[in-house]
């Protein structure tokens, strides 16, 4: 099971990719949504977990642009700090999941396992 990590920052990027790569996942990082898109169009990962605040597109607008374009990968989690409030009712209306920055391990990895939960069925 692939997750693609989306995050401009790379300490975030290094703690969950580290986490998950114990947790028995393979990993995939882009630093921005242009690189998220391109993996997403190359090899679509199983899981993606995206923030929302980066510079350039946001993590809404590359939703929104890749489900225009029919390459939503598998289950997504939106990951942000600000307006955890707002954001669920955004993230419900997109077909995904919020975490709340800043969120434990615990929190992440019982939120990827359900993710990839939803990808084997």
């Amino acid at each position: 099971m692939r997750v693609l990590v989306v995050d401009d920052e790379p300490d975030i990027r290094f703690i969950i990719g580290t986490s998950l790569q114990r947790w028995g996942y393979e990993t995939a990082e882009a630093t921005n949504a242009e690189e998220a898109y391109a993996i997403c169009r190359d090899d679509p990962p199983d899981i993606m977990l995206l923030d929302v605040s980066m510079p350039g597109e946001t993590g809404i607008e590359l939703l929104d642009r890749l489900r225009a374009d029919d390459l939503i990968p598998g289950p997504t989690a939106l990951l942000s700090a600000a307006f955890p409030g707002q954001l669920a009712g955004v993230a419900a209306d997109h077909g995904v999941v919020h975490l709340p920055k800043p969120f434990g391990l615990e929190d992440l990895e019982d939120l990827v396992a359900d993710l990839a939960s939803r990808v084997t069925g």
